[in-house]
Order: structure tokens, then C-alpha cells, then sequence
């Protein structure tokens, strides 16, 4: 295919581990972090959800929100994927 000269092809390469245990993986990076250790009792805590780019974003998530429940919080699932505005000038 011909390229016009003011464009260039670029290759993007994601490095993209394989996770087998998905929920093992999930928990132990929360609990590395602290989160199982918190008590969210009477707070409702809110997890921030882009998927662009990640596998299985309904599995991890539910993962999150249960260890939030764990702690007795209620958590909240905050869509954060980049949206485009247009301003009318």
C-alpha cells in the first residue's frame, strides 16, 4: 500500500503479560498495597474503570469490589474512559 509522504506507518507492541489466575493476581496486589488491611465501614469507595488496553476488566473489578465489600465498604465503579468534548465557540 502506498503512503502518502506526510504520513508514517508506525507498529505499536503492547507488552501484554498472560495472567493465568486472574483473582489471585487481583488480591494479591491489593493486599500489597494495604486495601484488605482498611476498614471502609460506612464509606463508599469508588473504583475508577477504564479498559482500554485490559483483559478481563469485568473479572478485575469484581475482584476489587468485593475485597471493598470485605472490608465493609460499598463500592462504586466510576467509568473513567477518555471521552472527546467539543466546546461550541
Amino acid at each position: 500500500m502506498d503512503i502518502p509522504q506526510r504520513f508514517v506507518r508506525i507498529k505499536q507492541q503492547v507488552d501484554a503479560p498472560q495472567i493465568d489466575n486472574v483473582r489471585k493476581a487481583v488480591i494479591g496486589s491489593l493486599r500489597e498495597i494495604g486495601v484488605d488491611k482498611r476498614n471502609f465501614r460506612g464509606q463508599t469507595v469508588g473504583i475508577t474503570a477504564g479498559s482500554r488496553g485490559i483483559d478481563r476488566i469485568p473479572e478485575i473489578l469484581s475482584v476489587v469490589a468485593g475485597m471493598i465489600r470485605d472490608c465493609s465498604g460499598r463500592p462504586v465503579i466510576i467509568p473513567s474512559m477518555d471521552i472527546p468534548l467539543r466546546v461550541n465557540s
